[in-house]
This record gives C-alpha cells, structure tokens and sequence, in this order.
C-alpha cells in the first residue's frame, strides 16, 4: 500500500510539472493554483501513508517531492502589470 501511495505521490508530481509546461494559454495564477495543489497532493499521500503505517518517516520522501515542486512553481517577476 505504501508504494501505491509513492507511486500516486510521485503522479502528482510529474502532473504539477506537466500541467505547468503544457498550459501556457492559462494566466499565470492558474496555472501556479493548480500546480500548487497537484504539488500539494503528493505531501497528502506520504501523510496518508504515515498513518496507515503509523511511521512519521513515511512522510519525509513525498513532503519533498511537495517542497520541490512548490519552490518551482513559486511566483517570479515578469514584468510590470497593466492595472486596467
């Protein structure tokens, strides 16, 4: 059950990343919304994992993968904003 729970984690991941290359078309806050809560799913599944198994290490592997996915995501400045 534990490595369904990684393999799902690690979906997740390889999802936020995808979805943030491929919708370009999207506004930028979109796209870091989505991304952040696909991001956000992968930290969910080693917390469920933790759980279910009931050891705290459990959590640390998909929490990174959520740490690393969030600082890729993470708002940069692109340039001066229209305040129309």
């Amino acid at each position: 059950l534990v490595l369904v729970l990684y393999a799902m984690a690690l979906a997740g991941f390889v999802a936020g990343t995808t979805y943030s290359i491929i919708a370009r078309a999207q506004p930028q806050r979109v796209r870091m919304i989505v991304s952040l809560a696909l991001y956000e799913a992968c930290a969910i599944f080693g917390l469920i994992a933790a759980f279910i198994i009931s050891d705290w290490r459990l959590y640390l592997a998909p929490w990174a993968l959520a740490v690393v996915g969030f600082l890729r995501v993470f708002p940069s400045f692109e340039g001066p904003r229209d305040t129309e």
